[in-house]
């Protein structure tokens, strides 16, 4: 990883650093007290059955029982807290990502697919959680178990201990050997898992086109492609962890044999208790079951390397927006483009060396053929664009200097397409904003769209339902004009505002924008007669 990386990793893991210290501590207590086990039970063989100490046995599983039910109530406890670090370091990074993807510019949208981008934060982020707690944590336990077990071994009987460790080499090579494949394995993974849930955002987001043309076998096949790529992918996985892990548990197997053979003759020739023997097999277990929790864990350490290398992606190529910028509150003079080139592709300018001033108080309208730029030009002066070459000023001032969050205050816009949530009529047009109930009331009277108000089956308070789906084209259009008008906006912007709108709304809508427009700014894009507003310049695109 990066400097820069680790030090974001750092700011999401700081805040928990105080329960994460109390944890570790915790699995060091509680790794220590279940390694006493095994020893205790040599000391009941060895101290108390083979000398018929009744004493003894009483005493020695007294302190067993009170040992065992100690390291239940601390793994309780540490399950607890990395289970609430882990949670929260979950939603740290899921609100990160979010934050980051929101503030993209436009294209960035245009590049990715939606379910790719919502497969990143919802489904790949707690592989990056399990990197840094989950994982981590299993390390640490793991590596303790392994040396405080090696330590009682060695005291226990330093050859047994020795030659059982000799297979150690081994397993690290086969490790070695499976790290990359497993890598490049659940790299394949996630990137199936963005194309299912795309395939199936698409297929559900366009069911009424598929039930229109009946292409229920098309939908079907395509989500039935991804669904084998991914299962192809799966026996692949399945093959390899196979393999390796019979390698693994080949090569765990062998100090149990040397333990049999070895320790059995030891205990033949008085050299090693009975006591001695079945503690040093189930220390033998200790050891190499952090040895084999670690060849598992490398697997999910490979997954969560992948998971966090595309998660920093997407926190990488956010956009640079700078919160001491110059906040405006008010445009005074107009906007200014100066010689604006734009392109979507390196060979293609779609706007070029482009000029224009928008003064306070007048109008443009914008016309020309589609896919020529109208809607990547009102993109630009909303500074959701970043245009190859050229300057934009809001009066004097370079539009990179300017506050984003102050500018977008000032800018009302209607677009194209209409986009509304699952949330009440009033709540689409407030979207967050405090903004009264009496000033969206009052504004929906102003411009007589009194039906969103006075229907029986319809008021403000009325829940909107897949986009809409609920009310008619015309309700829909009205809602997001009020959505654009409701925080007062100086600059108005119109991409063919007023389809669907009925003649009637249409007249009300236009006889109130003739009425504002003396402080304000109006751009509309639209290729129908326009009533009551005389444009003051035109733009062919």
């Amino acid at each position: 990883m990066k400097k820069e990386e680790y030090k974001h990793i750092y700011s999401v893991l700081k805040p928990y650093l105080i329960k994460e210290v109390i944890g570790f501590f915790i699995i060091i207590l509680s790794t220590i007290i279940s390694l006493l086990n095994p020893y205790i039970i040599k000391l009941i063989i060895d101290v108390a059955i083979a000398k018929k100490d009744t004493y003894n046995l009483v005493k020695y599983t007294t302190v067993f029982t009170g040992v065992y039910a100690l390291g239940v109530i601390l793994n309780t406890i540490q399950s607890y807290i990395f289970t609430y670090i882990g949670e929260k370091v979950l939603y740290d990074l899921r609100l990160n990502l979010y934050k980051s993807v929101m503030d993209k510019e436009i294209t960035f949208f245009n590049e990715k697919q939606t379910g790719e981008v919502m497969s990143r934060i919802l489904n790949e982020l707690p592989n990056v959680v399990n990197l840094f707690v989950g994982t981590f944590i299993n390390i640490i336990t793991q590596v303790a178990t392994l040396v405080i077990a090696f330590i009682i071994m060695f005291t226990i009987n330093k050859e047994i201990t020795i030659i059982s460790i000799l297979v150690t080499p081994l397993i690290y090579i086969v490790l070695r050997y499976y790290n990359p494949i497993f890598r490049n394995i659940n790299l394949g993974f996630m990137q199936i898992n963005s194309k299912i849930n795309n395939v199936l955002h698409e297929n559900i987001s366009n069911i009424k086109v598929i039930k229109y043309l009946n292409t229920y076998k098309f939908a079907q096949r395509r989500f039935s492609i991804v669904l084998h790529e991914y299962i192809n992918k799966r026996f692949d996985n399945i093959y390899i962890s196979s393999i390796s892990n019979a390698l693994l548990s080949f090569l765990f197997f062998i100090p149990s044999i040397v333990l049999l053979l070895y320790g059995g003759y030891q205990v033949i020739l008085g050299k090693l208790t009975i006591g001695g023997l079945v503690a040093l097999s189930s220390y033998i277990n200790q050891l190499f079951q952090p040895i084999k929790s670690l060849s598992n864990i490398n697997i999910e350490l490979q997954k969560s390397k992948v998971a966090l290398k595309r998660y920093f992606e997407l926190i990488e190529k956010s956009e640079n927006k700078k919160d001491d910028n110059i906040k405006i509150s008010k445009i005074k003079n107009g906007i200014t483009l100066n010689n604006v080139t734009f392109s979507y592709q390196k060979d293609t300018s779609i706007i070029e060396n482009l000029s224009l001033k928008l003064e306070v108080g007048k109008t443009m309208r914008i016309l020309g053929p589609n896919g020529k730029g109208k809607t990547t030009l009102i993109d630009i002066i909303c500074g959701l664009l970043t245009p190859q070459s050229g300057i934009i000023k809001y009066d004097s001032l370079d539009v990179k200097n300017i506050n984003i969050s102050s500018l977008k205050r000032l800018i009302g816009v209607v677009p194209q397409n209409v986009s509304l949530f699952n949330d009440t009529i009033k709540n689409n047009i407030k979207m967050g904003r405090d903004i009264d109930d009496e000033k969206i009331i009052g504004l929906v009277k102003k411009l007589g769209f009194d039906d969103l108000i006075n229907d029986k089956t319809l008021n403000l308070n009325s829940i909107v339902t897949n986009n809409g789906d609920n009310l008619s084209e015309g309700q829909k259009r009205k809602i997001t004009i009020l959505r654009a008008l409701a925080q007062d906006p100086q600059v108005i912007i119109l991409d063919e505002a007023l389809t669907f709108l009925d003649n009637n709304s249409k007249n009300n809508f236009c006889k109130y924008l003739s009425k504002i427009k003396e402080d304000r700014i109006i751009v509309m894009i639209s290729h129908e007669n326009i009533p009551h507003i005389d444009f003051d310049m035109e733009l062919w695109i």
